[in-house]
């Protein structure tokens, strides 16, 4: 019995260590599980605030490109507006003085043709912060060679590629509206406006390309003028406004530091009536003397 007794007390003393690591164990399973468990819920609580942060930055973006667009569009409105009203004012100054001294910024400022909103520190102002330029042009002729209509040519410097890509895709009228031809470029180091110079130039005639056909026959190619890249017309056969998106890209070429210009020439008077130039100018005179 007393062997029995001591052999029962060694087998529980034995067991005693061993039942103690189980339960260790147990406590360190229990432990991992409840750590990885919240290690689950944290990686879950990280991976939503990452989703829902990206979907903020998203929207942030969205509404930051909104508000850009909706601003370029409102800038954009407000300057085929501005220019307009330019252009009308300045036909209005023609036919009172009926000079080409009137087509020039000191002059249209001192008679009020530039809206006030436009001037700043005695410069007119573009709404994008560059300069507006207004020059006199090359007058069109008619087929005696008679002078049909003055010409003036105004350029929007300081631009913004993609802004002078924009208002080279607008559709800014024909010949019924006195527009000429519309031109893109960029201001140079030296101050010279590319825009402003090219539009005055005509396409060039191209020399006519002589070839044997089949027959052996001598033939000749069609003349087809060679233009500016950066120059359009309007209902012009090759190169007619609204510029396509690539020529008008092309002719933006502000890169380096530069900034974009954009020109539009236009008559003062429509072309189809030679004798509207005398005629307008007589009826402003007249207007004047009985004031």
């Amino acid at each position: 019995m007393a062997e029995t007794k001591q052999n029962s007390i060694k087998e529980a003393k034995s067991a005693t260590p061993a039942n103690e690591q189980v339960e260790e164990r147990e406590i360190k399973i229990k432990r991992t599980s409840r750590l990885s468990k919240k290690n689950k819920i944290l990686l879950i609580i990280c991976v939503v605030l990452s989703l829902l942060l990206g979907v903020a930055v998203l929207v942030v973006k969205f509404v930051q490109f909104s508000y850009q667009r909706v601003n370029d569009l409102t800038q954009l409105n407000y300057t085929v507006a501005q220019i307009s009203q330019i252009v009308d004012n300045i036909r209005q100054v023609y036919m009172i003085h009926g000079s080409d001294m009137v087509l020039n910024n000191n002059f249209l400022l001192k008679s009020g043709a530039v809206p006030k909103s436009l001037i700043k520190n005695g410069r007119i102002v573009n709404p994008y912060g560059g300069d507006i330029v207004i020059l006199p042009s090359v007058p069109i002729e008619n087929k005696k060679e008679q002078i049909s209509s003055p010409t003036f040519k105004m350029s929007y410097q300081g631009l913004e590629q993609k802004v002078c890509i924009n208002l080279a895709l607008l559709n800014w009228g024909d010949l019924s509206k006195g527009l000429q031809a519309v031109a893109t470029g960029y201001v140079d180091g030296n101050g010279e406006d590319v825009a402003l110079t090219t539009i005055d130039n005509p396409p060039e005639p191209d020399k006519p390309e002589e070839y044997l056909d089949a027959q052996g026959q001598l033939r000749r190619r069609p003349v087809r003028p060679k233009y500016h890249f950066n120059v359009a017309k309007p209902n012009d056969k090759f190169s007619p406004t609204p510029f396509p998106f690539e020529k008008a890209r092309a002719g933006c070429a502000c890169a380096g530091g530069r900034f974009c210009s954009f020109a539009l020439q236009y008559m003062i008077y429509a072309v189809d009536n030679p004798n509207k130039v005398d005629d307008a100018l007589t009826a402003a005179r007249r207007a004047l003397q009985k004031q």
